[in-house]
């Protein structure tokens, strides 16, 4: 099970003289390191993109130091950058966002190195890159974009990765979901940042950098006509004024230091004007604080503080005075990027979130569907659940994603033709459900342009669609459901009827799936010691023909395998079988349909896993470069009427073992 697997991450934290660096096994701390960059090292490039093999090589030179082997890592992390803005979350790190870093739109900074270093690192080691909450990210109601001129819209600018994550942790503290609560957390700097998060939307705060309290070196909010005027008296350079509005700003302006400690050391040694404007700056988070409960109409569930002056007791108890009338406060001092960063790319490795798209052009998927069934409505229903966790939009006036499906209708020239139709819309993937679509992708679409994802296929290698799980060829990737007959019966069949010696089969001579299990029972048969007694059955209305062979060959199971006959059975017809032999059963939903038991693979967790490689082949990974996801978790089905009326008794242990129980 993925919440019992060790995903190793390596955790990249640029800023501007330094390079923190941390690895996490899950959410334990292995080991971090602060690398520091003299400024001699730092001086000979121009931009900070230029930076990126000397900051790579250090970390790599560092890991090695350390011991650590570069093959155990499941994936990379670095902290965002400048990007325009994008919703919470953590993102796959894509070459559009890769381009858009380089580019430094929205300025020059350490942190636009974060996802480059990540992605580098990872597509060296074909591995996940990830980056979480990038300061960026902009969940503004439309209201909160207003500033009182047209050429200004205000822009959502913050310590988003600190305050999701702080705001995450107050969460689970009180035992209830980050979307069900109202909170303001702000995030006390170098810069500092009052957010309202709504059922865990961060739908309005201040700029961090041109807007809110003023702080230990920004100047924040300022009177208009008086900064215009000073602007355009002569007196100081452009360059001049926005050093004065960040950089020497806030506590350094008044008391030459951006140091609280600094601060806090003056006051106690009686200076007067320390306090005084020390206790303004906690007098203007404050304001911030209140100003953000009105947005949320006072319905405000709790007020958190956090960042690294929230240490200051002095401090918070200035502004706690000031605003525990609208919420009880929460202090969480301090901020632990790497943990979050790490904590952010460990839910979607474990598939607790699935990781969002960066970049908005309309991307196009086709669906082949080979026919209507159940379980491939779960698929349609994951994938569409999925892409739109994953920050895609479909069916609605600014969809960034279209869907197209097509039903085969059990049809192989039907297939082809859908086929050569999406070829011709040039969709960005082609995702196919239905195993007996593979002969024809097969053929048609090896070495194409267009990616393929299968969505639960029976078993890519048997049936010859690539040589290894491992991909590495063509353009086609996926999930597979298959599982081993002796799993089938030591943890299915084995636990309700404990020995037996002969087993009838039905197959269906000519489809393929239906011959390999059946070559595979012929194995297994002879490895066990049992007789085999199968029998071909080419539709519905033969059904009671192998009833009465088994009944003449006296059998004491028979198996129904995953092959295209089975899911067609209707319920009458199966129930002739099922409740004259106990049966085990491939397919859950042939125990749902009067079978007895069925061990086999949790369809609705590959149906997930296979819309969540569609989402990584969308985001720009190559198919050849993903490996195929069988199954590591599994499902016990009984069917206890079935039991019943075969006069079998269930054990409690297989019961209460089981994952659904059929009653």
């Amino acid at each position: 099970m993925k919440k019992n697997r060790v995903f190793r991450m390596l955790v990249i934290n640029p800023g501007s003289t330094s390079t923190k660096i941390a690895v996490f096994d899950n959410e334990k701390l292995l080991w971090e390191k602060n690398l520091a960059h003299s400024s001699v090292e730092l001086e000979q490039f121009s931009v900070v993109w230029e930076q990126y093999d000397f900051r790579k090589k250090t970390i790599l030179r560092e890991l090695e130091k350390k011991g650590f082997a570069l093959m155990d890592f499941t994936a990379v992390v670095g902290r965002g950058g400048l990007l325009p803005s994008v919703e919470s979350g953590t993102y796959r790190v894509n070459n559009a966002m890769i381009d858009d870093l380089r580019a430094a739109r929205r300025g020059q900074h350490a942190s636009n190195l974060g996802p480059i270093l990540a992605y580098g690192i990872a597509w060296d080691l074909k591995i996940e890159a990830f980056t979480v909450d990038p300061v960026s990210v902009d969940e503004f109601e439309p209201l909160a974009r207003y500033s009182g001129m047209p050429e200004i819209p205000r822009e959502s600018l913050l310590h988003a990765l600190n305050i999701r994550a702080v705001a995450r942790k107050h969460s689970e503290q009180v035992k209830k979901p980050l979307d069900s609560l109202n909170v303001i957390v702000t995030h006390m700097g170098g810069g500092i940042t009052c957010c309202a998060m709504q059922k865990g939307r961060m739908i309005n705060v201040n700029n961090g950098i041109t807007e809110g309290p003023f702080t230990p070196e920004r100047a924040g909010d300022l009177p208009t006509i008086p900064l215009a005027e000073m602007c355009f008296s002569g007196r100081y350079t452009k360059a001049q004024i926005k050093e004065k509005l960040v950089g020497k700003g806030g506590l350094v302006a008044y008391l030459g230091t951006n140091s609280a400690k600094t601060v806090e050391s003056m006051i106690a040694s009686g200076n007067s004007r320390a306090r005084e404007v020390y206790e303004a700056m906690a007098y203007q988070i404050a304001q911030q604080i209140g100003a953000r409960a009105t947005v949320l109409k006072g319905e405000v569930d709790a007020i958190v503080l956090t960042g690294g002056l929230a240490h200051s007791k002095m401090l918070t108890d200035w502004i706690v005075e000031r605003v525990k009338f609208i919420a009880p406060v929460v202090l969480i001092p301090g901020e632990d990027e790497l943990e979050a960063l790490a904590l952010g790319a460990l839910r979607v490795l474990r598939g607790e979130e699935s990781a969002k798209l960066y970049g908005e052009r309309k991307k196009t998927i086709g669906v082949i569907i080979w026919e209507s069934l159940t379980e491939y409505e779960e698929v349609v229903q994951e994938l569409e659940q999925v892409m739109k966790d994953s920050g895609y939009r479909f069916r609605v006036p600014d969809e960034n994603l279209e869907i197209t499906y097509r039903n085969c209708n059990e049809q192989d020239a039907n297939c082809r033709t859908i086929i050569n139709d999406f070829m011709d819309l040039g969709v960005d993937l082609i995702y196919s459900i239905g195993t007996p679509t593979v002969s024809t992708v097969k053929k048609m679409l090896v070495g194409k342009n267009i990616p393929v994802v299968f969505a639960g296929a029976f078993d890519p290698v048997v049936t010859g669609l690539v040589h290894d799980y491992k991909g590495g060829e063509n353009n086609i990737t996926g999930t597979y459901y298959r599982v081993s007959l002796a799993d089938q019966l030591e943890k299915g069949l084995n636990r309700i009827i404990r020995s037996f010696n002969k087993m009838g089969l039905i197959h269906t001579t000519g489809e393929i799936h239906s011959e390999i299990q059946l070559d595979e029972a012929s194995r297994v048969a002879a490895e066990k010691g049992f007789q085999l007694y199968p029998f071909d059955v080419q539709n519905e209305e033969e059904m009671p023909r192998a009833v009465t062979y088994f009944e003449e060959q006296a059998v004491d199971v028979v198996y129904l395998l995953a092959d295209t006959l089975t899911p067609r059975l209707s319920r009458k017809s199966l129930q002739t079988l099922t409740h004259r032999f106990p049966t085990l059963c491939a397919l859950r939903t042939t125990v749902q349909k009067g079978g007895l038991v069925a061990f086999c693979a949790n369809y609705r967790i590959l149906c997930r896993q296979s819309a969540e490689i569609a989402v990584r082949v969308l985001a720009g990974e190559k198919p050849q470069n993903i490996e195929f996801i069988g199954p590591d978790e599994y499902d016990l089905i009984v069917n206890l009427d079935t039991a019943n009326c075969l006069s079998i008794e269930i054990d409690d242990d297989v019961i209460h073992g089981a994952s659904e129980l059929i009653q």
